[in-house]
């Protein structure tokens, strides 16, 4: 990536941030003011503003928060999970301007990717197949480089719980391990002709392992 295009990305998250910022702003008069289509016309405006976007960690952070609301959600309700998305959002946006960093010193310095089996990983741990990025969460990036990492890429449930809640392994996770491994196989398998992506060891159901291709 030239070093202009750097600075063109650069300046697009800057300008997101802003926006970001100042409907979080916006928000803080709700207390004071009962105009229920300015605050529908707010909720509208997060909305559009991440789905124009096109970056997909936003749109998952957004979605995620709007999933969890009851359907006797209040304008309230739904006011809160779009705040708590731009807080979400905020900070994958600064992740993103600091791997733009790392990307272009990296670019400078000539630095280049490495490959674990048909896995790609870019100076900024990108992960790619046949030179294609993954559209991964960030919570299902880092099950797959934890995956990649591990020397016999195997993982058992408590350090699958320690590379997705960013080493939170507390017991309430546990029953969620297999929804995050079953969403990744899910992804993966568009890039594979074969089923067995990743699978459970054989006599040993807490550990799963990535399959390679040879």
């Amino acid at each position: 990536m030239p070093i202009k295009e750097y600075r063109e990305e650069a300046e697009f998250f800057d300008n997101l941030a802003i926006e970001y910022g100042k409907l979080r702003e916006e928000s803080l008069g709700f207390a004071r003011e009962a105009d229920e289509g300015h605050m529908a016309d707010w909720c509208r405006r997060v909305d559009d503003i991440t789905e124009a976007s096109g970056e997909y960690d936003l749109t998952w952070a957004l979605k995620e928060k709007l999933t969890a609301l009851k359907s006797t959600a209040t304008v309230s309700d739904e006011i809160t999970a779009r705040l708590r998305a731009i807080e979400e959002i905020r900070k994958v946006l600064r992740q993103y301007k600091n791997n733009l960093k790392v990307m272009r010193r990296a670019h400078e310095n000539g630095a280049e990717s490495y490959f674990i089996g048909e896995y790609e990983i870019t100076p900024i741990r990108d992960i790619r197949i046949n030179g294609v990025s993954l559209k991964l969460t960030p919570q299902l990036h880092r099950l797959l480089f934890a995956f990649l990492d591990d020397d016999h890429h195997t993982l058992n449930i408590q350090n699958i719980m320690r590379a997705i809640w960013d080493g939170d392994a507390l017991e309430y996770n546990r029953a969620k391990v297999p929804d995050k491994i079953s969403r990744l196989r899910k992804i993966l398998r568009d890039f594979h002709d074969r089923r067995d992506v990743i699978e459970l060891l054989q006599g040993n159901t807490d550990s799963y392992a990535l399959l390679l291709d040879d």
